[in-house]
């Protein structure tokens, strides 16, 4: 999705955390073939530290609203119009010596219309676990990630990838992560402002519960919304308060496959989707800054 996101860990020059925040964003593509794409997002990141690891904690909820223009042959449309995504997370990342670390999290996801109820249908399993190498030196570091995931995000369509990652911070202002499925850059010019250009891949998968009626006259139950494309992203954070900031964000979605299928993954229809520019802004609130801007 355009601006989804999870629970995950973050590269730190002192070792492995978790991002502690509150985020609220709205986002808009207006013209992606067919059909306008509206999102809400509020997610909510905790972390505590155990005994044995450190442990972090997240729940997100989203809404996705479609405005469709010239969509002939399916009935009911509006039931393709609103879908929402609920998704807890547990996440645990665990130091094994000499710069090894091991993490992982788990990510089940409800994701659908809900007009007719939950069912097995609405629920997608999620998890990711790997191992991290760390290299650090004076004022650098150096993160290799390796590991596998099972989700959306590469084909729309819920299946098991391989995470490939080497994150590396280039002197005071600069960092990039090379890797797969995701790739960023990020310059801070100062402690305030923070620039971050993207490109990854991008996929949603929903459930509609409700009887639809295509062109066949044959009526179906739990139809699929799918999704898959390359999201690119330009991103300015700013930090208006030691706990608050704002973030506005421009992107590009070249999407590749938008269309409604079965559960067994025949495809029903084909919106043959469009490049489209897409706009977000929201805000983020850090749960480890107290009232001096310093971490607690």
């Amino acid at each position: 999705m355009l601006i989804l996101t999870t629970v995950f860990l973050s590269s730190r020059a002192q070792g492995l955390e978790y991002d502690d925040t509150i985020d609220f964003q709205y986002a808009i593509a207006p013209s992606v073939g067919k059909h306008q794409l509206e999102i809400f997002l509020f997610s909510m990141n905790v972390s505590c530290k155990a005994g044995f690891a450190d442990l972090a904690f997240g729940l997100e909820y989203q809404t996705n609203a479609f405005v469709y223009f010239n969509v002939p042959g399916i009935n009911p449309l509006d039931s393709f119009e609103q879908f929402y995504v609920f998704s807890p997370t547990v996440g645990i990342a665990k130091e094994l010596g000499k710069g090894w670390y091991f993490h992982g999290h788990a990510r089940p996801v409800l994701s659908s219309n809900f007009s007719s109820g939950l069912s097995k249908e609405d629920f997608i399993p999620g998890y990711q676990f790997g191992l991290q190498k760390r290299w650090q030196g004076d004022g650098t570091f150096s993160v290799l990630d390796i590991g596998l995931e099972y989700g959306t995000m590469v084909s729309g369509k819920p299946g098991v990838f391989p995470i490939l990652k080497y994150h590396k911070k280039i002197g005071e202002h600069f960092s990039v992560v090379l890797g797969y499925p995701s790739s960023r850059v990020t310059y801070i010019p100062s402690n305030r402002h923070t620039l971050d250009f993207s490109a990854s891949l991008q996929g949603f998968y929903y459930n509609n519960s409700d009887v639809v009626v295509f062109n066949t006259g044959n009526p179906i139950t739990d139809t699929k919304l799918v999704f898959n494309g390359l999201d690119v992203q330009a991103t300015h954070l700013y930090r208006i308060q030691p706990q608050f900031t704002t973030v506005v964000r421009i992107g590009f979605l070249a999407p590749h496959t938008m269309e409604i299928a079965t559960t067994e993954g025949l495809s029903l229809y084909d919106f043959s989707p469009n490049n489209s520019i897409y706009f977000s802004i929201g805000i983020t609130y850090n749960l480890k800054m107290d009232l001096d801007g310093q971490k607690k």
